[in-house]
């Protein structure tokens, strides 16, 4: 696999798959408890370390595609980390509203 290859896919991971695998592990979670709010009483740490994680492996598949200074590999990491931990709320929201768990 050559560098192009290595950082389209990274790309693809931080843009689309970081979402689409937060999206089912909340899908998931409705389906398995299928209650509304399927992380409460004591989950709550899956979903907020999954959205970490989740979050800083596109972070770190940012910074590492990023050829040029230091500085701007952490900047751009930053700023994904905190973007991504908005759009992934909004997706846990919307997966919440498709199950019937609307705030």
């Amino acid at each position: 696999m050559n560098g192009m290859q290595k950082r389209t896919l990274a790309h693809v991971w931080t843009f689309a798959g970081v979402p689409l695998t937060f999206a089912l592990f909340v899908a998931g979670g409705y389906a398995i408890w299928g209650t509304p709010m399927p992380f409460k009483g004591g989950l709550e740490f899956l979903l907020l370390a999954t959205l970490i994680v989740l979050s800083l492996s596109g972070a770190l598949a940012i910074a590492v595609t990023f050829n040029r200074l230091w500085w701007l590999r952490v900047t751009a990491a930053v700023v994904y980390f905190t973007s991504m931990l908005v759009v992934l709320s909004f997706v846990a929201l919307l997966v919440g509203c498709f199950n019937g768990d609307c705030l």
